[in-house]
This record gives structure tokens, sequence and C-alpha cells, in this order.
């Protein structure tokens, strides 16, 4: 979840391998993101102010990850492809 205004910092992107999310929406506070750890992604280096994110691991059934990028800010919208 990022907790931080994101106009208070520069850099601090994160970044999805091939997956069209909307990088505004993800720097908006407040914004979640669900998301298989295996797939390619990273968080540029913060080049002004500070950046707060709150973070958490899910373990368990392929079904909870889909329901939790369902109730997310970016809508239907899934960064990747569940099986």
């Amino acid at each position: 979840m990022q907790l931080s205004d994101g106009d208070g910092y520069d850099g601090g992107d994160r970044e999805f391998h091939l997956s069209g999310l909307d990088a505004a929406k993800m720097r908006q506070q407040g914004a979640r993101i669900a998301f298989r750890s295996f797939h390619e992604h990273r968080v540029t280096p913060v080049i002004r102010g500070e950046r707060f994110s709150l973070v958490a691991w899910i373990d368990g059934p392929h079904r909870i990850a889909e329901i939790a990028i369902s109730s997310s800010p970016f809508g239907s919208h899934t960064p990747f492809q569940f099986d």
C-alpha cells in the first residue's frame, strides 16, 4: 500500500515487467496492488524526499491473490495472467 503522497518524492516508482499498469495510479496515496512475487518487479531509487509503503505477503491458494487484485483501485485490470 502506498502510504506517501506521490508528490512528496521523486523516483521510487514501482515497476513490473510487461504489466501495462498505470504508473500515476500506483503513486497515489492509498494505492494497493497484489501480485505473485515471482513476477519481475522493482522499486526505483528515491532521489528526493521519502517514500513509505506497507508490504505484506499472503500464502495460500491462487484464488486469494485474484480476489485481492479484483478489489484494487486499478479496477479489473490485472498485471498478470492467473492460472
